[in-house]
């Protein structure tokens, strides 16, 4: 479990500077299955279980997060990606809140163990959770790295990982899965975390290894022209192994 009291990275904002929304519809029961997963309130699965299969809380609630203060935009997340533990700490982004004109990495608290993670998350999914979900936005547009697997990737989370890849109907394409995470200027990847990434992008690829040339539907060009966007937080020799991937599996990097 995370340290008590450790520092929070730089631009970078706690639990207790986040506010939740919901749509007015949402019953008492989904909110308190939210709150317990966001704030890891949560010591038994049978919480969870007793929520959704005997008092009808829905495990396809999408919390629509914001910074404390924040009114209008938000950014939603299903309760899958935010029982996810960021295993970074938070030096590497997986969960983002809405700031104004900007978007802010929120750092959660954690689970005491994997297992307890790895648990809940296989009660919401066994309760119906939606694995493949991707959120929309108060605009309507759709937010791909809010999905359960993009989470995980940032998470450098290889229990959760590990838990959606072995699932039935998972969906890889769409989603942008090889996409780099979003970072800020002052995150500082490690090199555990960069090896963990590549990792996971090689297990993607194994799977399905037209990932590397999918293209992004509302901007164009694919995972080689997306790293030109990634801030400067990551090695040369990590950039480099991503792009030899990418293209050993298909990529145009002159497409």
């Amino acid at each position: 479990m995370a340290a008590a009291g450790a520092a929070l990275p730089t631009g970078c904002v706690g639990r207790s500077g986040l506010d939740t929304g919901f749509p007015d519809d949402t019953s008492d029961e989904t909110r308190q299955l939210s709150e317990g997963i966001i704030s890891r309130g949560f010591t038994h699965v049978q919480q969870v279980t007793e929520l959704i299969r005997q008092q009808g809380a829905s495990p396809n609630a999408q919390p629509q997060l914001g910074v404390e203060g924040t009114t209008g935009d938000f950014v939603p997340y299903p309760l899958l990606s935010l029982c996810i533990d960021n295993l970074t700490d938070n030096r590497i982004p997986s969960i983002f809140a809405a700031d104004g004109d900007d978007d802010c990495p929120i750092a959660l608290p954690r689970w005491s163990s994997p297992d307890q993670q790895e648990a809940i998350m296989k009660a919401l999914i066994d309760g119906g959770a939606d694995i493949n979900a991707i959120p929309t936005d108060e605009d309507g547009d759709d937010c791909p790295g809010a999905t359960p697997v993009r989470v995980a990737i940032a998470s450098c989370n290889e229990t959760a990982f590990r838990l959606l890849m072995a699932e039935i109907g998972l969906q890889l394409h769409g989603r942008e899965v090889l996409d780099l995470p979003a970072t800020l200027e002052t995150d500082k990847p490690t090199e555990d975390h960069e090896a963990t990434l590549l990792s996971f992008y090689q297990q993607l690829l194994d799977r399905a290894p037209t990932l590397a040339a999918e293209t992004d539907a509302r901007y164009s060009g694919n995972p080689v022209h997306w790293v030109a966007f990634t801030r400067p937080v990551w090695s040369q020799s990590f950039i480099d192994s991503y792009l030899d991937l990418l293209v050993a599996n298909g990529a145009n990097p002159m497409a």
